[in-house]
């Protein structure tokens, strides 16, 4: 379990310490919503048009994060949607857009979510993970599934599925 330092929220003057756990599970436990989009997604080598359409018809597309990068670049958040905003705050999410996410969180949960996107890219198989957070005030579980690509030019991109 790792101790997260979540910023001051609506006035509240002290930060707040949050632990936090993230637990590899199998696939088969995710919502049958991020199966489903796993599936669709391992059906196009890279990140593609078809992918977002797929997410919008469905709308689906505010349930998930989108990190890219260049060749030899870091993972950038490009998209957060509204449950990843639910819980770290729009002025959070609107100063990550851009950023890489290896500098977003210097914690070892940090490291454990980015070792998790880069396995995601790796592998080429989605992974699905249960996050808690704990210390808030009410504990937090949420789920992920992400689904990672690399094209031949060496960009990759992670999809993010979020479930609360």
């Amino acid at each position: 379990m790792t101790i997260l330092t979540l910023p001051a929220i609506s006035g509240v003057a002290q930060p707040r310490i949050v632990r936090a756990s993230l637990e590899r599970r199998p696939l088969g436990e995710a919502a049958e919503w991020m199966r489903d989009v796993a599936a669709e997604c391992c059906r196009h080598p890279t990140l593609s048009r078809g992918v977002v359409e797929y997410l919008q018809h469905r709308g689906l597309v505010n349930q998930c994060v989108l990190l890219a990068a260049e060749p030899s670049g870091p993972l950038c958040f490009q998209f957060i949607g509204v449950p990843t905003m639910t819980v770290m705050g729009r002025a959070w999410a609107r100063q990550q857009i851009g950023r890489a996410v290896a500098d977003a969180d210097d914690t070892e949960f940090g490291d454990a979510m980015f070792a998790s996107y880069e396995e995601a890219v790796e592998s080429g198989q989605p992974v699905f993970n249960r996050i808690a957070l704990d210390g808030l005030a009410s504990p937090l579980i949420y789920t992920h599934t992400l689904v990672g690509w690399r094209d031949d030019t060496g960009r990759r991109a992670v999809l993010s599925c979020v479930q609360l």
